[in-house]
């Protein structure tokens, strides 16, 4: 399932393989360094490496390689946790982590690679719908209409894309 790109790219195995609907993962490392093979099963994926290419690391993981169904990507060994920041009373700083990486993600670049579905159908399945329209999947409810509250003001989260846009720091090691 691995073989082949253990072999071209000189991997080692670090861990056992991950199995999900779409893809195969594969804990490794290349050049003594950690990383995450990843074998797309489903065109949607082969995608997200095309895009995972694009963004180059900024915001997102480092691709090391890339061939048709496969990319090996840059994998943390951190045991920090942007979860864990947000429950233990360091949720604006996981926050603004957070919004950095968005604010890389959606900074001006190249046109994006061919192929790439816009964000706009990806969620057009959230797009506001009427109170009459939405159900749970199984007996039908509606769903009460909830405001949620936002975890951080629009001001600071300004701020935040303001700082990420102009300083390519990231706090950590290499991405958040």
């Amino acid at each position: 399932m691995f073989t082949s790109f253990i072999d071209e790219w000189s991997l080692e195995p670090a861990g056992d393989p991950i199995l999900t609907r779409t893809s195969r993962l594969l804990p490794v490392r290349w050049r003594g360094l950690p990383a995450m093979l990843k074998v797309a099963d489903e065109p949607e994926e082969k995608s997200g490496g095309q895009l995972m290419r694009w963004w180059d690391g900024h915001g997102a993981a480092q691709v090391y390689a890339a061939a048709d169904s496969a990319i090996l990507l840059e994998r943390s060994e951190s045991r920090r946790s942007l979860f864990h920041m947000a429950m233990t009373g360091s949720d604006d700083d996981a926050t603004r982590i957070a919004c950095r990486a968005v604010a890389m993600l959606h900074a001006a670049r190249p046109s994006p690679p061919a192929g790439l579905a816009p964000l706009e159908r990806w969620f057009q399945a959230l797009a506001p719908q009427p109170a009459s329209m939405a159900v749970f999947s199984g007996p039908a409810q509606t769903l009460p209409n909830i405001s949620y509250p936002r975890p951080m003001s629009r001001s600071s989260c300004m701020e935040t894309f303001t700082m990420a846009t102009s300083s390519t720091s990231m706090p950590g090691a290499g991405w958040p």
